[in-house]
């Protein structure tokens, strides 16, 4: 019974209107989409060529006079444009698109010959409206496809599943038969997730298509192994508003009231929920002060620190000219690193705030996926917070390999504040690294990927019970 069921509700969705509607529709807005991208992708590659080149030009001309202080300039460590921004953009156009690295820790300074004061260096993010590009004012994915349009049509092809049926009367007749309302329930269920799988499937490929054919971005066998995760992913998305649909159905007495019930469903939570939620935590957009202002504040602060420091070590009363120097040094030493705990405080305080902003959207299941599928592709502040980790080991990297090259003076030698106590002679830049942008495993953003899908599992298997029940004692006269 529940095989003739099924054929003959998979026949009905896929002759009807709505279908033929949703599936022209989602495969015009990829194709689209996909022209807009690899034109995106396009600039964002050459920027971030561009960008290389010039960190290695800084690099070189560090390497041909370490002590001349005109080569400390800025690095700038941009986070690289992957083809997997094609899955889920992960908001990148609102948040930091690099960090600004300075150079400056490669100054070694001595204390005697056993120890040297050495920092980290510092870093703060390159904001998105000091990197406008064409890649920055719109951001297609298909994930966004499959969060709006897919869901849309996923509730208005099972808005009337039910009321449809009794309106016509088909309702009362199939139910007089030896057929479970159960049976019945999971045919109009699995129907409509089968139905909204050939949209799905057929605009991912042709999306794949299209970015094989630019010739611009290759397809890895891990890239094609994230698009038929992140399809799984979006089945199971689009599978919460097939039940949500259900659900308005056997709530409703008729298909006209079932229709505008879901509509408020899908509004809700796919639009106002998730967005006021970030207006009302101030943090619809990821923007960060500028450059100038940060340094600003930290100058503020490292001068407070150097007053009080320097008041509880009284210099005129140091009588010993290596004490005193060591004193400066630490000194120094303890302002620079109140300046880059400010820096990395104001960093953490934006990654917390936006944690905190999905804690409490995950209520909604259009969260959920966009989460899920963001992580998945290693895109947004998941991407962030990797070019932040992997700046701060370059950083320790590059002094390690200066620190082997340097043949640092002895600390009998002439000492003067602010001397840089490395070679005077050129270092092979080969032997100097390059910062590199390096993709996170599969493995490990699948990981990441895990809890939000967890929760969306949870609400799937919520809302078929929910549905379940109501159609228990659902009238069908």
């Amino acid at each position: 019974m529940f095989r003739d069921l099924l054929k003959r509700q998979i026949v009905e969705d896929i002759l009807s209107f709505r279908f033929f509607l949703s599936f022209i529709l989602i495969i015009v807005t990829v194709v689209i989409f996909a022209v807009i991208f690899i034109v995106h992708f396009r600039n964002a590659q050459l920027n971030y060529v561009s960008k290389v080149q010039e960190n290695q030009q800084r690099l070189a001309e560090f390497s041909k006079s370490p002590q001349d202080g005109a080569a400390f300039t800025n690095q700038e460590l941009w986070m690289k444009p992957r083809a997997e921004k094609f899955i889920s953009f992960g908001s990148e156009d609102k948040i930091p698109q690099g960090l600004y690295f300075r150079m400056s820790p490669y100054e070694l300074r001595l204390l005697n010959k056993k120890e040297d004061i050495t920092g980290r260096g510092w870093y703060l993010p390159v904001s998105r409206r000091e990197s406008v590009t064409t890649s920055a004012f719109f951001s297609p994915d298909l994930a966004s496809i499959i969060q709006f349009l897919l869901s849309f049509f996923a509730i208005a092809l099972a808005f009337n599943a039910i009321t449809g049926d009794k309106e016509e009367g088909s309702l009362r007749l199939v139910l007089s038969n030896p057929t479970k309302r159960t049976q019945l329930l999971m045919s109009k269920y699995v129907s409509a997730l089968l139905t909204m799988c050939l949209p799905l499937l057929m605009s991912i490929i042709a999306g794949l298509v299209l970015l094989e054919m630019s010739g611009m971005i290759s397809l890895p066998h891990e890239f094609i192994l994230e698009v038929i995760t992140f399809f799984l992913i979006s089945l199971l998305y689009v599978s919460t508003f097939i039940l949500i649909g259900l659900l308005c159905s056997v709530l409703c007495q008729s298909s006209s009231k079932s229709l505008v019930l879901g509509l408020l469903f899908w509004i809700f939570l796919v639009f106002i929920f998730p967005k006021s939620m970030g207006l009302f935590l101030n943090l619809k957009r990821f923007e960060v002060p500028s450059p100038e202002q940060i340094e600003r504040q930290a100058d503020d602060l490292a001068a407070e620190i150097g007053d009080k420091y320097f008041k509880k070590e009284d210099l005129s009363l140091i009588t010993d000219q290596n004490r005193r120097m060591e004193v400066i040094l630490r000194g120094v030493q303890e302002e620079d690193e109140a300046k880059q705990r400010l820096r990395d405080s104001y960093l953490q305080k934006k990654i917390a705030s936006v944690v905190a902003l999905r804690k409490i959207t995950i209520a909604s299941p259009s969260s959920l996926f966009e989460y899920a599928s963001s992580s998945l592709a290693g895109t947004g502040i998941f991407h962030f917070q990797h070019v932040l980790s992997q700046a701060k080991l370059y950083a320790d990297e590059f002094i390690l390999v200066v620190k082997q090259k340097a043949g640092a003076k002895q600390a009998s030698s002439p000492f003067f504040f602010n001397f840089r106590a490395i070679t005077d002679k050129s270092i092979d830049p080969s032997v100097l690294p390059n910062f590199e942008d390096k993709s996170v495993p599969f493995e490990e953003r699948l990981k990441d990927a895990l809890p939000y899908l967890g929760l969306l599992v949870l609400y799937n298997l919520f809302l078929f019970a929910f549905v379940l029940l109501k159609f228990q004692s659902y009238d069908v006269r």
